[in-house]
Formats: C-alpha cells, structure tokens, sequence
C-alpha cells in the first residue's frame, strides 16, 4: 500500500507507518514537502495525508493542485490550533476528510477501512449484477471475475458507460478499436462473444437496434419473462403446455 505524506514531520510520518503496517503489512509512508518531492509518486498513492500544520497559509492551494493530480482518496490531519473553520477550507478544497492529530490508532485504522470501501464502490461501474473496474480491467458478476480478452472489456465499458443509451457502432468502433480499419461484422463478433459470456447470470443483456448499434441494460423481471416467453413460443406445443407450470416457479 502506497501512502503519500504531504508535511514536515518525519516523526508523523513514521507513526502513520507503525499505525497501517498492523493492518497492512507492504504498506509505506512516503514523505514529501511539496509537489515537486512527489513527483512519480502521487499517481501511484493509493492513501494520500495532507498536514495542514505543515502549511499554514497555503494548504487549500496544495489541496487542490494534489486533487488535480491524483483521484484516489485524500485525508486532512489537523491538530488542535487549526480549528473548525482550516477544516471545513480543507474540505472544500478537495479532502475527502479531516482527522484529528496526534493518531488515535484504532480510530485511524477504522476510518480509513471505511474511506478505502467507499473509493473502490465509487470506482466500480455497476450495471445489473455486473461490476467493471476500470483501473484494473476487471469484469465481475456478483465478484465473480469474468475472463474477457483486453478489447473485450473495453467493448462492455464502452457500452456500460454509456447504459440504457443506444451507442452507435462507429463510436465503438473509436472508442475500442481506436483507428483500425474494422467493419460491423467485427463489432457483431465481439457483441456475440461478450452476450455468451455474460449469459444469464450478470442480470444485463445486450440489446441491438438494427444499423445504429448497441445498447447495455439490466434485464428487469417483465424482460426476463418475455424472454421466457418467447422462448417457449419457438420450442413448440410440448413447451407451451408446460409454460404455466414453469412460469408459476419464477
């Protein structure tokens, strides 16, 4: 776990270490007193402490240029001199929250538990029973990973970021395959292949709308029965006999 301490404090910065290491045993804290020591470090923080004792006139600037560059979850110290009024500053500057100096251990661990759950839930891009993570192209259903080739997830999040919206095919074409020369009928070999691999149980379906394109949606109760339904219109008298009894167990 990467941590990145904004301060001058390197006695902080080592308590914050002693304090994450009993919960996360890789996890280090690096120190830095400006932009400039953290370069190459910030986009890879996965925690990142702004003390705002440390800069007392310029610590909502620091907030905001950090947030600028980095999206992942950002937390305020403030001792007692710095009162309510450099807290809420610091909020609207862009910290997701304040906590209190000096460390209470238990209370750091609990609340950083809690903020880290809430970042990986924001990043998660939810569609029916399907859950895509961008940051690391992984597809889940239920957080069950599904196996998809790299242009396969970025097929499906083209289409997730933009649900219940009908995405024409040259858009796809741009966003997935990006400048390659590639007809429909490629597009309609990935849908296929995504459509079999979700299958029933991601609670999504692919839907296309003939010489436009394709569009993601969650498949609701009334969906699902039509889709029963019509697949006991095709199956033939056997099967519609047997329907009400069927339809009786959803």
């Amino acid at each position: 776990m990467n941590v990145l301490l904004f301060s001058r404090d390197q006695q902080l910065a080592t308590l914050l270490g002693r304090i994450l290491r009993s919960r996360w045993d890789s996890a280090w804290v690096y120190l830095a007193a400006d932009l400039d020591e953290a370069a190459g470090r910030l986009d890879a923080a996965e925690l990142v402490f702004v003390d705002l004792a440390a800069y007392p006139r310029d610590f909502a600037r620091l907030i905001q240029e950090i947030r600028e560059a980095c999206s992942g979850p950002l937390v305020a110290l403030s001792d007692e001199r710095a009162g309510p009024e450099r807290q809420v500053i610091a909020l609207r500057a862009g910290a997701d929250e304040v906590y209190e100096l000096p460390p209470e251990p238990l209370l750091y661990l609990a609340r950083i538990q809690a903020l880290l759950r809430r970042t990986e839930a924001a990043r998660r891009m939810r569609v029916g029973r399907l859950a895509l993570l961008p940051e690391t192209a992984e597809a889940l259903v239920d957080d069950r990973p599904l196996a998809l080739t790299p242009r396969e997830f970025r097929l499906l999040h083209a289409l997730a970021a933009r649900a219940g919206r009908i995405v024409p095919v040259e858009e796809l074409i741009e966003a997935v395959w990006e400048g390659e020369a590639v007809d429909r009928s490629t597009v309609r070999k990935f849908i296929q292949r995504l459509r079999q691999k979700l299958g029933a149980e991601a609670g999504v379906q692919i839907v296309a709308r003939p010489g436009i394109g394709y569009s993601l949606k969650p498949v609701s109760f009334p969906d699902a029965l039509e889709q029963i339904q019509r697949a006991v219109a095709l199956a033939g008298p056997l099967a519609a006999a047997c329907a009400p009894l069927c339809l009786s167990w959803i």
